[in-house]
């Protein structure tokens, strides 16, 4: 089996598995007032899923081709992922956060790194305004109302996401549209910067070892995080322990964390980062397949059309070769 289609299966199954992440994700959460007992525990049991490997592998020893700026790149992980496995997590606790919805505008991470290569000076080709114009117009899909008679209601999504300006005169289900939209729409813009500090710390890792030495430190310290968060609130003094539907999804979260990451963070190391960003949007497409079988969610062929679109943008993005160069220009400022 040669290289390239080792890491073609490699990224492939990862992408499942971020799939199912989501699915275990809205199965815990749906209908839940907050998510953080469930990302301290899911993210927990994934820093010690990789730690056990770690420590069979490799014992207690530390790993020797550490390079500069692997710290730094940890930190900028940390804080990248906590603003976006929260936003990720808020959105499926809400009725109206759908997998075949929230999916797809997640995934809107590469159009939005084009803009910010943009902005430090990196233009896209034409292959990249392509790729750019196929995810616009996905999002937009996915936004349309469900049923358009007229001409201007394909203007649908824009008054949609400006229904923020009159949010008060809303009803409680289109509140909730509001807010799911926007939460998946935030947690794309911060995916930008963490795609990139997954390329980063990765790489500068040195080999193997020290890449999984820094999966293990970034989810451990997320899950720290979280719990101290989750401490301090006022939720954790009304807490109970988990159990049930519930401690199965947060087991099986934690898991796919894992795996996710033990499948496609090394191959990083191996190809660029836009490649492994690319294959890694195919997930959309199993997430709203999933979300139809498992849950019976609605609209599946406009949802599965705009993520054929935002897939299909990920693509030419990635082979216009914007997110290699914009790592590079974030590399000039000291990450």
């Amino acid at each position: 089996m040669g290289p390239n289609l080792t890491i073609a299966l490699a990224m492939i199954a990862g992408a499942v598995a971020v799939a199912f992440l989501g699915v275990f994700e809205r199965w815990g959460l749906k209908d839940r007032k907050s998510p953080m007992q469930f990302l301290v525990w899911g993210f927990s049991l994934s820093a010690v899923i990789l730690l056990a490997i770690y420590v069979v592998r490799w014992g207690l020893s530390w790993p020797e081709h550490l390079l500069p700026g692997f710290w730094t790149a940890i930190v900028g992980w940390v804080a990248a992922n906590y603003f976006i496995n929260y936003l990720h997590a808020k959105a499926a606790t809400y009725k109206e956060g759908e997998i075949g919805f929230t999916k797809p505008l997640q995934a809107m991470t590469p159009g939005l790194i084009t803009v910010l290569a943009v902005l430090v000076g990196e233009m896209p080709g034409t292959v990249g305004l392509i790729g750019i114009g196929c995810m616009a117009l996905g999002s937009w899909f996915i936004l349309l109302p469900k049923d358009v008679k007229y001409w201007w209601e394909y203007l649908g999504p824009l008054s949609r996401l400006a229904l923020i300006a009159r949010y008060s005169t809303l009803s409680p289900t289109e509140k909730e549209r509001v807010i799911v939209g926007y939460l998946a729409l935030g947690s794309a813009a911060l995916g930008t910067f963490g795609l990139l500090f997954d390329g980063l710390y990765t790489r500068r890792g040195g080999d193997l070892q020290g890449l999984w030495l820094g999966m293990v430190v970034a989810l451990g310290t997320l899950s720290c995080i979280y719990a101290l968060r989750y401490r301090l609130s006022a939720e954790y003094r009304q807490s109970v322990w988990p159990k049930g539907k519930y401690l199965l999804a947060i087991v099986g979260f934690g898991a796919m964390i894992a795996l996710a990451h033990w499948l496609i963070q090394p191959v990083f190391t191996e190809t660029l980062v836009a490649y492994v960003g690319t294959l890694k949007r195919l997930s959309i497409l199993a997430s709203v397949l999933l979300g139809y079988v498992l849950f019976s969610e609605t609209d599946f062929r406009k949802r599965m059309g705009a993520a054929a679109l935002i897939t299909a943008g990920a693509v030419l993005i990635a082979s216009d070769d914007l997110p290699a160069r914009l790592s590079a220009k974030i590399e000039l400022f000291g990450f």
